[in-house]
């Protein structure tokens, strides 16, 4: 994939009346599905019809590789990503969170197509195309595994990744964090609405988390709202499966010992990277 050829003669929209400019991609933009966005709504489009229609290969590919995807699963911006000779190897998906931000919800790449720097060049297309934020939404171990192999993540303790793209995650109690699992974005969104950004992965537990001062975890969410907590994102299915997640999580020393928030943020003070 050639970034810049693909951003070349691309500008940014400055239709201002629009509350979502700083976040708006040309729908004539090549390789690019978008949502509308009326005066009452954001309309997203399927993700599952535009594969099967339009990208049969691809939509096998993810069925035989487990890549999970619902039904219903949507999006705002679906990417097909395109290789150097313009073959379509993969995809990428983001939603509107804000006016300002957008978050990257999956990116698939076919096997045979990995470890060409996919990703980087899809960031920094869309960084190059928007006048606003992406974040990763609740991402999956193999893909913080690929980013420390860059300059956007560094490790602490050889543990804690430090991104330098945030990443943002579904609040949810503690004790749903230590033992549930969720198979997909959009159920969990309608489940658990609110919404966390942090820079810290823990790569042992395969998890975002949001560390402060205040070490105290959330038992409940209505309590969310008064007081700063230390949260954690519930396991992904595919994390789970592959890592499993919820077992490390269930016996991690630090976790038993109810000392785990204290412990990891004794370690991010020591080190310089952590602000």
């Amino acid at each position: 994939m050639n970034s810049e050829k693909l951003t070349e003669g691309i500008n940014f929209i400055k239709d201002t009346e629009n509350p979502y400019y700083r976040i708006l991609l040309p729908d004539t933009l090549q390789y690019l599905k978008c949502g509308e966005i009326t005066d009452k709504e954001i309309k997203n489009i399927n993700i599952s019809k535009i594969l099967k229609e339009e990208y049969p290969d691809i939509c096998k590919s993810v069925k035989e590789n487990n890549y999970n995807i619902s039904e219903n699963d949507e999006c705002f911006y679906y990417f097909a990503i395109p290789d150097n000779d313009e073959n379509i190897v993969g995809f990428v998906t983001f939603d509107i969170e804000s006016e300002e931000l957008l978050s990257l919800t999956h990116i698939y790449v076919i096997p045979e197509a990995r470890g060409n720097n996919n990703f980087l060049q899809v960031l920094d297309y869309f960084n190059k195309n928007i006048d606003g934020f992406i974040a990763l939404k609740n991402p999956n171990r193999s893909l913080m595994e690929i980013l420390l192999k860059t300059d956007i993540c560094s490790t602490i303790a050889n543990r804690f990744a430090l991104s330098t793209v945030p990443i943002i995650f579904n609040i949810v109690p503690w004790n749903e964090s230590i033992n549930g699992v969720y198979e997909y974005n959009s159920e969990l969104d309608q489940s658990n609405e609110k919404i966390a950004m942090t820079t810290v992965y823990d790569t042992k537990l395969s998890a975002p988390i949001l560390v402060n001062r205040s070490c105290i975890t959330l038992d409940n969410l209505d309590d969310f709202k008064n007081q700063e907590y230390c949260l954690m994102a519930i396991s992904r299915y595919d994390d789970n499966k592959e890592y499993d997640c919820v077992n490390a999580r269930q016996e991690d020393s630090w976790i038993k010992s109810g000392k785990y928030f204290k412990k990891t943020l004794k370690l991010l003070n020591k080190s310089k990277l952590w602000l």
